[in-house]
């Protein structure tokens, strides 16, 4: 848990100094304002601290409402409702999505 005034501050002066951030959903939507429901949202808000300077954004405990988790325990589907209830995950299982930023290639 961080203060809600100490958001600014870790973005102005800790972010751009980070290489590596591993923030779990709650604290990436706190850090960039998306609220993350689809790939595209993980993407943009992944998009925002790259642009901050980060070089490696890697989201912990991350649900995508209506998809399916893969239970690593029996290897079966589980699926999430599309009614806005929320469903519990399978023990064990933890989403997480992967964002690199891209470096321009030297031209010669």
């Amino acid at each position: 848990y961080v203060p809600p005034e100490l958001v600014d501050i870790y973005k102005k002066e800790v972010l751009p100094l980070a290489d590596v951030i591993t923030p779990n959903q709650f604290e990436i939507e706190q850090l960039t304002g998306i609220d993350i429901q689809t790939i595209a949202d993980a993407q943009n808000a992944c998009r925002i601290l790259h642009n901050l300077g980060v070089s490696l954004v890697l989201i912990t405990s991350i649900i995508f409402p209506g998809t399916e988790i893969n239970d690593p325990i029996d290897n079966t589907m589980v699926e999430k409702p599309g009614d806005g209830t929320e469903a519990t995950p399978p023990p064990n299982s933890i989403g997480m999505f992967v964002s690199r930023r891209r470096t321009q290639q030297k031209t010669m």
